[in-house]
């Protein structure tokens, strides 16, 4: 599976005792049933990926049928999980 990455606004994550930056917002689809749900595996990297945080967002209901008719499914996700994790995309 291909990973998709897009740029975001500086988020600052306290890791490992330090302050780090991510810049950027991977998803992989990990699963997708192709009727009612999805789920992504996502990471926040700095700009010289690295990664800060990880973790997976299920994508159900209204949404996924939203995504899962679009002619562009990719921008959809991005706009999605940005939502999910309370980031802007840039």
């Amino acid at each position: 599976m291909n990973d998709m990455i897009n740029d975001i606004s500086p988020v600052n994550i306290w890791k490992d005792g330090v302050t780090q930056s991510a810049t950027k917002l991977l998803l992989r689809v990990i699963a997708d049933d192709l009727y009612s749900q999805a789920v992504f595996y996502y990471e926040l990297r700095t700009a010289g990926d690295d990664v800060v945080t990880n973790g997976n967002l299920n994508l159900m209901g209204t949404d996924y049928t939203t995504w899962n008719t679009s002619a562009n499914a990719t921008p959809g996700a991005f706009t999605w999980a940005a939502d999910q994790l309370n980031l802007t995309l840039s």
